[in-house]
């Protein structure tokens, strides 16, 4: 966590809070003690994910043999906590009455359909980078497969849904899981999908693409939800952004998103 020579490359990382404290120091209670006597709460909290991120990137060395360089660990633990904070502001919003009827949103298990596809888009115009979300869930609301996929050399926010949307539909045929509906929050897109109308805009051809997957299986609908109601597939969209390689889970989800699965359920079993 803090002496470690590949720990110590993560504190000096530039992003970091921390990055000019001393690192000699061998006893973390006092280290900590230390640091919550000299910074704000907001400095600490981002300490802790970082901590977090420590632990996660070693236990991902010693089981899968990968290694995350000190610029990802802490780039991802600054995402995590902005989704966090973004979280709680949701929702004190919703307790002032702010939120309306999309205070009250939130995921629903599929019902008519075996299973949900939730999918999203993200984009780093800075970068160029687009990162993609894809949770599958059953009617219990548990995770069948999840996935976390970037692209590069993209800025549109369209035709990053719109990948989003096509690699679900193709995931979902790799897997053998057709029995399902396709929820998501770019309202644009998704009208665009479902309307015989052809789409003449530059976009237009990832459209086509999608169109050409719905027809091969007429059952499959495309619908809008507000963005409260697709926390998992966002944040996973959001991770991609800070991860370079295509990642894929079966019956599980990164730790950070079991937190929205959790709230997703309990959601379903109080109504």
């Amino acid at each position: 966590m803090w002496s470690c020579s590949a720990a110590i490359d993560v504190w000096g990382d530039t992003l970091s809070p921390i990055s000019k404290w001393p690192t000699g120091a061998h006893d973390l209670v006092q280290v900590w003690l230390d640091l919550c006597s000299c910074f704000d709460q907001k400095t600490i909290e981002r300490v802790v994910v970082i901590m977090r991120g420590l632990w996660y990137r070693r236990n991902k060395f010693v089981f899968e043999k990968k290694f995350w360089g000190p610029v990802k660990v802490v780039q991802t633990a600054v995402t995590v906590l902005e989704g966090f904070y973004s979280a709680n502001e949701k929702r004190a919003n919703m307790n002032k009455g702010e939120g309306g009827e999309r205070g009250r949103c939130y995921w629903r298990c599929p019902t008519d359909v075996a299973f949900k596809v939730n999918f999203d888009g993200a984009v780093d115009k800075g970068l160029s980078n687009v990162g993609m979300g894809v949770v599958i869930r059953d009617r219990q609301g548990e995770v069948v497969a999840a996935m976390s996929i970037s692209r590069r050399d993209v800025q549109n926010p369209f035709l990053a849904e719109g990948m989003a949307l096509w690699r679900a539909m193709v995931f979902c045929i790799e897997t053998g899981i057709v029995d399902v509906i396709f929820e998501g929050d770019a309202k644009e897109l998704i009208e665009a999908v479902m309307s015989d109308e052809e789409v003449d805009s530059w976009g237009g051809q990832i459209v086509e693409d999608i169109k050409q997957l719905r027809y091969q299986h007429r059952n499959w609908k495309v619908v809008f939800r507000h963005r409260e109601s697709n926390e998992v597939a966002h944040n996973l969209a959001k991770m991609a952004l800070v991860n370079d390689e295509e990642q894929i889970w079966m019956e599980e989800v990164p730790i950070f998103i079991q937190k929205y699965i959790v709230k997703d359920k309990c959601c379903n079993n109080l109504q």
